[in-house]
């Protein structure tokens, strides 16, 4: 039954909402993803208190004081009602997902068979992306199978892919089918026309460099020099392979433009910090700085507590909803990030808690990899450190999905629920 309905989220997260917009399934469909999580998390405390073992509440304080921050956010702002809820549960249902399956007591053997559902998922990403290039070329349409539009996955999808791959061709079999397959992600990333991917491959590399061959001292001294020179050699190729064929890359506007690295970091400067002509702000550095401005402006009570979940967002569910005026610059405002997202919405105790969360999975998986010692889990350690690196680059820096996203935060909860059991294993937690 735990399979089942854990197989059940990653189907539905994936491919749920590509099925509503084609109208093969109802809109309801995609909630079965959510309410798996909560009868998975009720099956396991069922198990838990009837085998009379210890329940496992990882991180339950950090949660406990968000919801009191939450609260006192909510009683500032004048309600207590609906909009509480629907602000706080995009947050929470994955966490929730996470109590279960660290409750769930899963075998070896179980794990396994998630992660080859997973690499089943994300392989089909490949083709998915492929048929859309046919049809759409090097587009922001140009994406997998979560939906028929919105590209906000396409530069996270490859990079966590990259880190998989790499840490199976290192750490567990040098088969040819990990550099190919990574290949064809990093080229999944630019028919996707995702210019932060011209900055986040070479970090990616690099770091993957680093994590593999240097910290875990795998290849001897002297045969470093070529591998960095391989790498960098890698990095300016797809650097200028971008810049060829992703219009907005290069001075012309047009597919096989100059190569123009000066012009590329203007680009990415005037990018980020331009003003929107709804109002807002157009750029991520100009998002947070009126975020920031917006919420201690109002006093420091909305700096501390925000302006109230779900204010930013609202929902259908939510009658009585009328946006703040005090914060509608923001959300006319392109650049929204998770980061900014909790701050308007939770202010900087809300912030400061989330925020934790991220690094605290970052420590963890770093131990994870240090302990580490049988290859296959080795490798899915190495996997978690460039996951959970780059989930919170996105949360602060990029979008909202590490926050209100619904196909890579299950996976990204399920895989720190697998690092929770192997340091488990490894009599660390």
């Amino acid at each position: 039954m735990s399979l089942f309905l854990i197989f059940l989220v990653f189907i539905v997260a994936f491919f749920g909402n590509l099925f509503v917009e084609y109208q093969i399934i109802p809109a309801e469909f995609t909630l079965l993803s959510e309410i798996s999580v909560y009868f998975l998390f009720c099956y396991a405390l069922f198990r838990k208190t009837f085998n009379t073992t210890k329940l496992s509440f990882h991180l339950w304080h950090i949660y406990l004081f968000f919801i009191i921050s939450a609260l006192c956010s909510a009683l500032l702002n004048g309600y207590l009602g609906i909009r509480l809820l629907i602000g706080l549960r995009p947050i929470l249902r994955f966490y929730i997902f996470y109590l279960a399956i660290i409750n769930l007591d899963l075998s070896e053997k179980q794990f396994k068979h998630i992660n080859k559902l997973l690499f089943l998922i994300f392989f089909l990403q490949l083709p998915a992306s492929a048929i859309r290039f046919m049809y759409f070329g090097i587009s922001e349409l140009t994406i997998g199978t979560w939906g028929s539009h919105g590209g906000g996955l396409t530069p996270i999808i490859p990079i966590i892919a990259l880190g998989f791959l790499a840490g199976f061709y290192i750490f567990w079999k040098k088969k040819i089918i990990f550099p190919l397959l990574s290949l064809a992600f990093v080229l999944f990333g630019i028919v996707g026309a995702k210019r932060v991917l011209f900055f986040l491959y070479p970090v990616a590399f690099l770091g993957i460099y680093y994590l593999g061959y240097i910290k875990d001292g795998k290849v001897p001294f002297y045969k470093h020099l070529g591998l960095l020179v391989s790498i960098i050699a890698v990095i300016i190729f797809v650097q200028i392979f971008m810049m060829k064929n992703i219009d907005t890359l290069n001075p012309e506007h047009k597919v096989h433009g100059s190569i123009n690295y000066s012009y590329v970091l203007n680009y990415a400067k005037k990018y980020e910090t331009q003003k929107a002509a709804t109002g807002g702000a157009g750029g991520r550095f100009s998002t947070l700085m009126l975020a920031y401005k917006t919420v201690f402006k109002a006093g420091i009570g909305h700096g501390f507590f925000g302006f109230g979940p779900g204010a930013a967002t609202g929902s259908k569910l939510d009658k009585k909803f009328h946006l703040d005026k005090r914060i509608s610059r923001y959300v006319k405002s392109y650049g929204q990030t998770g980061m900014t997202h909790i701050l308007v919405e939770y202010g900087l105790f809300g912030l400061l808690l989330i925020s934790s969360v991220f690094l605290i999975f970052i420590c963890r998986s770093l131990k994870w990899f240090d302990l580490e010692i049988e290859p296959y889990w080795k490798a899915m350690a190495l996997g978690a450190v460039v996951f959970t690196g780059l989930e919170a680059f996105i949360f602060f820096f990029y979008n909202t999905t590490p926050i209100v996203g619904d196909t890579i935060v299950p996976v990204y909860f399920y895989v720190m629920s697998l690092m929770f059991y192997r340091l488990k294993k490894l009599a660390v937690y």
